[in-house]
């Protein structure tokens, strides 16, 4: 199917706060990918002007019930997201030891920006 792209669920949450999500990556056809001793690539761009990724991060990829190796976590630490604030695109891509990559997923992240007085 041309144009088809991988959609991650939409992801909110306010700047300056550590946060974590755990994905299930599976093809186009349902079937879930399997990328033993795999990795997947985390990419944090602006939603507007797009530009250079604002975060990049290296996760591993684990095995699901199923025993393929299609789950990611993926983490954020508070002092990664205590500059954000507005929307982004966030972008994982998995990649197996063989070096073959999947389509990567894309999805919207919105952080709110944290207004809390320094120091309390």
């Amino acid at each position: 199917m041309m144009g088809f792209e991988p959609k991650l669920p939409d992801w909110d949450f306010v700047g300056g706060s550590t946060q974590s999500r755990t994905f299930q990556l599976a093809k186009q056809t349902g079937e879930e990918y399997d990328m033993k001793s795999g990795t997947a690539q985390f990419d944090l761009c602006e939603y507007v002007n797009g530009g250079a990724p604002v975060v990049t991060k290296t996760f591993g990829v684990v095995a699901a019930a199923s025993g393929k190796f299609c789950v990611v976590s993926v983490a954020l630490t508070a002092a990664e997201t205590k500059a954000l604030a507005g929307c982004y695109t966030y972008q994982i891509q998995l990649k197996d030891g063989n070096g073959n990559v999947a389509i990567p997923f894309h999805g919207r992240m919105h952080v709110a920006q944290n207004i809390a007085a320094p120091g309390k």
